[in-house]
């Protein structure tokens, strides 16, 4: 499952503001604390299920290599909150969510953050094939990813046989495009687990569009919103070369 990327753009077509469809995927560059952003995007369209990798307040830039700084990192989970307070009106009762979280001091303040979504019911861990290198005790080799469902209803589960809260995924064979890209692999366990084929899988930091790819790579329908008119180009960019249809404005 895991492709190539295209190659990161240095230039963004896309112009904030702007909703771009690449087949019936779309992607709106635009500050998703804003209600009118997700009328606009959504229309009719019913979320089926949320995956996300919101900022984790580190400021990311990608180590020693010259990359996008990811907007809103330094806020973390103060921007995540701000989100998910919009978005949890835009959710049917029951949809699922998953939520890439940090560890250390974060996680508390992300824990915090996704009950607005309803009330979280697990926290699985991707174990990756190399280790973080960083300067505490312990290097990381895993990032959690929280599951829960919102309240009122019954949550959509076709998992089958119970499967087990470690996910082993290798990371993705280059990440120079966005700093925290995840593997598409990962999302798309996610996806057979909690959707069925033409649900749609909603993204409110879409970054380099990994959870989109996922999304068309297995018969759903990837909507997302990216601030940095530049990760939302990428997206768009992979979208283009995963699906073989032309992106057009809205």
């Amino acid at each position: 499952l895991e492709q190539p990327t295209t190659d990161a753009p240095k230039r963004a077509k896309v112009k904030l503001g702007e909703i771009w469809a690449v087949g019936p995927h779309r992607v709106a560059c635009a500050d998703a604390t804003d209600r009118e952003v997700y009328e606009r995007l959504l229309g009719d369209q019913v979320i089926d299920l949320v995956f996300t990798d919101p900022p984790y307040g580190v400021e990311y830039t990608g180590g020693s290599k010259p990359r996008e700084a990811l907007d809103n990192d330094e806020r973390g989970a103060d921007i995540a909150a701000e989100v998910f307070e919009v978005l949890k009106d835009f959710l049917p009762k029951g949809t699922g969510w998953y939520v890439c979280s940090p560890s250390g001091d974060a996680l508390h303040d992300m824990l915090h953050s996704v009950q607005l979504l309803g009330p979280m019911r697990y926290a699985l861990a991707w174990v990756k094939d190399n280790s973080t290198f960083g300067r505490g005790h312990y290097k990381w080799k895993h990032e959690l990813i929280l599951y829960g469902w919102t309240e009122g209803a019954a949550n959509p589960w076709y998992g089958g046989e119970t499967p087990d809260t470690v996910w082993e995924q290798n990371r993705p064979p280059r990440s120079d495009d966005h700093p925290t890209m995840k593997p598409v692999g990962l999302t798309v366990k996610a996806l057979h687990h909690s959707t069925q084929e033409g649900d749609m899988v909603f993204d409110p930091f879409v970054g380099s569009g990994s959870s989109l790819v996922a999304a068309a790579s297995i018969g759903r329908i990837g909507y997302g919103i990216e601030l940095n008119p530049l990760f939302a180009q990428q997206a768009i960019n992979r979208l283009v070369s995963h699906v073989g249809e032309s992106a057009v404005k809205l």
